[in-house]
Parts: structure tokens; C-alpha cells; sequence
């Protein structure tokens, strides 16, 4: 499991990892915070599929989750959706 730390707009603060093997997650997570780098930076990676790395993407993914399924963008689809 891999908790984020964020600022509001992304900026990670810190990491949590607890789990088998993680040792192969703690590497991408330094560089991450030591370039200060931010969630969508992360969210954006091509990752190889059924890897580790794909739980560090998700986690990073995930920080935009709330954003996606507001109310707002749920409008905006049911609007798309009616006009065909």
C-alpha cells in the first residue's frame, strides 16, 4: 500500500509505503521528492503493466480521483452525453 502526502495543486510533501517488496518502491519515490516533482508528473508515466511501478502510478493517479468524480465533471459528461 502506498499512501501520498499532497499539497493542494499536487505537490507531494511525503510518502508511506508498507508491503512485500517494497524496497523496489522507495527508489522512484526519492527522486520524485527530491526533484519536487508533482502528482500529475507521476500520473503521466508509462509504466510497465502488472509491475510495481504500476502501484507507484496508481497511487499518484489517485490523487486526482476526488477531482474526476465531483460533481462538476458529472455535469459537464451528463451534458455531453445529451447533446449525442
Amino acid at each position: 500500500m502506498i499512501k501520498v502526502i499532497t499539497k493542494y495543486k499536487g505537490k507531494i510533501l511525503g510518502c508511506g509505503i508498507v508491503g512485500w517488496q517494497v524496497g523496489e518502491l522507495i527508489p522512484p519515490w526519492v527522486f520524485v521528492l527530491t526533484e519536487a516533482m508533482k502528482t500529475s508528473y507521476i500520473a503521466l508515466m508509462i509504466a510497465p503493466h502488472s509491475s510495481l511501478s504500476q502501484k507507484f502510478k496508481r497511487a499518484a493517479s489517485s490523487y486526482f480521483t476526488s477531482s474526476l468524480f465531483s460533481e462538476k465533471p458529472q455535469k459537464i459528461v451528463h451534458f455531453l452525453s445529451w447533446l449525442g
